[in-house]
């Protein structure tokens, strides 16, 4: 549900980046682009943290069903969703740092 939300914001956030900015643009496919391409490192980190986030949780459902808390086996599992979960954090920690003053100044903007 929570990647169909985002899906559904992120083909918004698109179509209106691409509708308001459409009349002082020379090529509407060229709008396009440029948006995709200013939006593709949010999008590939943000995807990135979705990833390590959703097999944290997966590892660490079939540790617990499958070992006893006192299983070596099981703190090898814990062991990995631990580090999954560090670099969700830092995948997320920098994705919000480049929407908010970690982007080049070269990068589109679409706000007016």
């Amino acid at each position: 549900m929570a990647l169909g939300w985002n899906a559904g914001v992120w083909a918004i956030t698109l179509v209106t980046a691409v509708k308001v900015n459409m009349a002082a643009a020379a090529s509407p496919i060229l709008l396009a682009l440029i948006a995709t391409v200013a939006l593709s490192p949010h999008v590939l980190l943000e995807g990135l943290a979705y990833l390590c986030g959703s097999l944290a949780a997966i590892f660490f459902s079939r540790g617990v069903t499958l070992y006893k808390p006192t299983d070596s086996r099981f703190f090898k599992v814990l062991n990995a969703v631990v580090v999954l979960a560090v670099y969700l954090l830092v995948w997320l920690f920098w994705q919000q740092w480049l929407n908010t003053s970690g982007r080049p100044s070269c990068w589109v903007s679409f706000r007016n």
